[in-house]
């Protein structure tokens, strides 16, 4: 699974923030890109009702999700689930108390990672590089052992008999993900002697880092005209 995180400071307490966040149908006065949302089934905003909502993303103007409220802890946590052909994106708001302020963070899980990096892809023969480079990161990093693998590298180079032995998986096992990290792009290899000791690529992670970059920039500047919508009501 793949996720990403921003939190950002809003100087109004938990309770003027909540209302906000927590009900859907505010969200379109503070998105930067249109956005609307109606509900097909139970009360708006309260555990267990459906939505389908509609926003804007790089290639698609009209872009349609279908989503379930999972949790609404007033103040405190809003959790949704959204859906789409590509896969399932929970989606987590939590608010902290900080002095006469709320911290303010969203939480992003991209549980199928298939078409994510296109939907960011603008129309141009030089993104379609990029955009293939993001989608072989994602489908690389979405099995969790292949993960464990990664993560194992960055702390320094090992063999696969290294991993086998850290690992409770079989050798050719070990083999078949470390390919599957090379192919798209996030680890290498050296030979010496009879073994090829794999370790972290780092350029490899700069499209990942591009597309995380990309959402943390749009969930910071919602959170931002939040604010300032807060701030204006106040004036």
């Amino acid at each position: 699974m793949t996720s990403g995180e921003v939190t950002v400071t809003i100087d109004a307490p938990p309770e003027r923030v909540w209302p906000w966040v927590a009900d859907l149908g505010k969200h379109a006065a503070f998105s930067p890109k249109p956005y609307s949302v109606e509900w097909i089934e139970g009360e708006p905003n309260v555990v267990g009702s459906r939505f389908r909502s509609v926003g804007e993303i790089p290639n698609d103007k009209h872009h349609v999700n279908e989503g379930e409220i999972i949790e609404n802890h007033p103040n405190d946590r809003f959790v949704l689930h959204a859906h789409d052909k590509d896969g399932d994106y929970p989606n987590t708001f939590t608010l902290k108390p900080v002095g006469n302020s709320t911290e303010v963070t969203i939480r992003l899980e991209f549980v199928n990672m298939h078409g994510m990096a296109a939907m960011l892809a603008p129309k141009s023969a030089t993104r379609s590089s990029a955009a293939g480079a993001e989608n072989r990161i994602f489908q690389a990093l979405v099995d969790p052992s292949r993960r464990a693998i990664f993560v194992s590298l960055t702390r320094g180079e090992a063999a696969v008999k290294d991993l086998t032995a850290r690992f409770d998986i079989s050798q050719p096992a070990v083999s078949q993900h470390l390919a599957a990290l090379k192919d798209a792009g996030l680890v290498n290899g050296r030979r010496e002697g009879r073994y090829i000791y794999y370790r972290i690529e780092p350029r490899g992670m700069k499209p990942l880092i591009h597309w995380i970059t990309h959402y943390r920039a749009f969930w910071t500047t919602r959170v931002g005209r939040l604010e300032a919508l807060l701030e204006r009501m106040d004036a």
